[in-house]
């Protein structure tokens, strides 16, 4: 049951990018936002933000180097390689299958941009270093996911690949190595597990979860037609954002389990029929949210925030946004959630943003 959910979860996430990208042209709207942030950046080098030539191997790096050190993780040695080597075959196996299916030109002009081939990289060896060193401790896998998204982001906001591309790169590098890890466990059972080994449970409830939390959506601005097709207002954008979700309950045990504060950092592009308007509003925003379980892997959320922000050709104004999600856990750390919400931005009018966001929780 667990890999016909996942199967199906990251089948959604790999059509999800294409579908958006056919009828909004999501990708166009979220790389507006680097390229009105800034004009001209190519991140050919370190200097210029080139560093996921480096750090998509840094996961794999931490794996390999936990394990000779003799720390005791999940496998022994047999059975690791043989997690290792069919997770990297499946996932690098078909990205590049996908690769020269696909020939999707890159965002610079070069070729095979989708996927990301960094991406399942680094987020294969994120999963891998998450099941043989994750039931040690949490932060293992929030180290590893941590830098596997510095590494999708630096792709994107250097022009090296679409955004749809490195999460598709996402969605197969986790993907596939669950895939092999499911294969192997038909082949080896209960052999090849360390002694020390305990299948410890961080599959905590929605109510309780604290998440770090990177969202991407489409947004739609509200207004008159004519003055969109007169250059006055804008007719589209994206929205990508952080997002922290610190449970109230974890404070104080009087505060029943459901309420929590949320802070989120995010930058939307406004696209005007005359690009040469195009610009980005800046927002820091706080508030409340509340979680409803539906069953240990399904939740709903509502939640309001407010808060304030800069316009990159205009003052500071206020900023409110209210919304819901939902959300399903795909493993027993990671959760996947499409969110439709209302923001309120006082110079312009209203507007709504769909889209989806990858959650770390623990």
């Amino acid at each position: 049951m667990r890999l016909k959910l996942l199967l199906v979860v990251f089948l959604g996430l790999l059509a999800a990018p294409v579908c958006l990208r056919a009828q909004y042209d999501f990708d166009a709207d979220i790389t507006a936002i680097r390229t009105n942030a800034i004009p001209g950046f190519d991140g050919t080098s370190w200097a210029t933000g080139n560093y996921g030539n480096y750090i998509q191997y840094l996961p794999a790096a931490t794996l390999l180097g936990l394990k000779v050190s003799g720390l005791q993780g999940r496998t022994t040695w047999p059975r690791f390689l043989s997690e290792v080597a069919v997770g990297a075959a499946l996932s690098l196996g078909v990205a590049q299958g996908l690769k020269y299916l696909t020939q999707r030109e890159r965002p610079n002009g070069g070729p095979r941009s989708f996927p990301s081939g960094h991406s399942v990289l680094a987020f294969a060896s994120a999963t891998l270093l998450h099941h043989e060193y994750g039931w040690r401790s949490p932060w293992y896998s929030i180290g590893g996911y941590s830098v596997a998204m510095l590494t999708a982001i630096q792709r994107v906001t250097t022009g090296w690949h679409y955004m749809s591309d490195t999460m598709a790169g996402m969605a197969l590098g986790i993907g596939c190595v669950e895939l092999g890890y499911w294969l192997n466990s038909l082949m080896w059972k209960q052999k090849g597990l360390m002694e020390e080994y305990e299948d410890r449970d961080f599959l905590v409830p929605f109510a309780s979860a604290w998440s770090v939390e990177w969202l991407y959506g489409t947004s739609f601005p509200l207004g008159d037609g004519a003055d969109k097709a007169a250059g006055l207002l804008p007719d589209g954008g994206g929205v990508a954002g952080l997002q922290v979700n610190a449970p109230l309950h974890r404070f104080s045990k009087a505060v029943p389990e459901g309420p929590s504060l949320r802070l989120r950092a995010s930058a939307l592009s406004l696209r005007y029929k005359d690009p040469a308007k195009d610009h980005n509003r800046y927002s820091l925003l706080g508030g409340a949210a509340w979680t409803f379980p539906i069953d240990p892997r399904f939740g709903f959320d509502l939640y309001v925030l407010g808060g304030a922000g800069p316009e990159q050709k205009g003052s500071w104004a206020g900023d409110v946004v209210g919304g819901a999600g939902v959300s399903v856990i795909t493993s027993d750390f990671y959760k996947l959630k499409l969110f439709l919400e209302a923001d309120w931005w006082t110079p312009l009018p209203p507007a709504f943003h769909f889209g989806w966001s990858v959650a770390f929780c623990w």
